[in-house]
């Protein structure tokens, strides 16, 4: 006997995955979605899977940082699930409208995974 069954996929996220990420604040170049084109500055992440982004960029220490899908819109923007900076800064978990993330303590260049399917992110 045939039986005839439709199989539809989905992505198993903590969070919806947005179609773009950019870091913005104090640890990053561009500061706070005011310093210019995050194009231009490299805070775009890329989409290296359904459900991550990765960026490399130099984080000035002991600051700022939150992720956003839309660069200059603060309505949607992914922060730390505690009080601001209060995270572990090499990596921790985030959430929507979550708190700013504090940068390392020694300004020079990291790896930043964002995992939309975990609500994790690391700074390497």
């Amino acid at each position: 006997n045939v039986i005839k069954m439709v199989i539809t996929p989905y992505l198993d996220v903590v969070y919806p995955v947005p179609a773009k990420l950019y870091i913005t604040g104090s640890a990053s170049p561009a500061s706070w979605m005011g310093g210019g084109d995050p194009e231009n500055v490299n805070q775009r992440f890329t989409k290296v899977s359904s459900s991550k982004f990765e960026l490399t960029i130099v984080l000035s220490a002991n600051n700022s940082m939150l992720f956003v899908p839309v660069y200059g819109d603060w309505n949607n923007k992914y922060g730390f699930t505690g009080a601001n900076n209060t995270n572990n800064v090499t990596g921790d978990t985030f959430k929507p409208d979550g708190g700013d993330m504090k940068s390392p303590a020694v300004t020079k260049s990291y790896k930043i995974t964002v995992d939309f399917k975990t609500g994790k992110y690391t700074v390497e």
